[in-house]
């Protein structure tokens, strides 16, 4: 059975979309204030389509065996919390900080380590 934490990273890694920078450090910032509502939360994601597509992808896995119905953001975010869409975030910045992009950080990481 798999972790919460491995359902997010499998969920995650199987979406090609990048995230827009500005959207991850609005998110970051707002979730980081602890005045953090799933409203506020749902406003930015909607923002960003790699994002939208994420949350609800994790909402529909939580509730595919239940007669729960999610048709927006909010619905899923109320669905699995704003512990994990945390938890997504910080993922989804880690793994795009480290990306192997021409011109990323990656690069100069990978010389550092040399």
């Amino acid at each position: 059975m798999a972790t919460r934490t491995s359902t997010i990273y499998q969920i995650v890694d199987n979406t090609d979309l990048p995230t827009l920078p500005h959207v991850l450090a609005k998110l970051i910032d707002t979730l980081n204030t602890g005045d953090a509502t799933i409203p506020k939360i749902a406003g930015i994601i909607k923002l960003d389509p790699a994002l939208s597509h994420k949350s609800m992808s994790m909402a529909y896995q939580a509730t595919a065996h239940s007669p729960q119905v999610v048709e927006n953001i909010e619905q899923a975010l109320e669905t699995i919390g704003i512990d994990t869409t945390s938890a997504m975030i910080s993922h989804i910045a880690t793994q795009q900080a480290f990306a192997k992009n021409p011109g990323n950080s990656q690069n100069v990481l990978t010389g550092l380590w040399r």
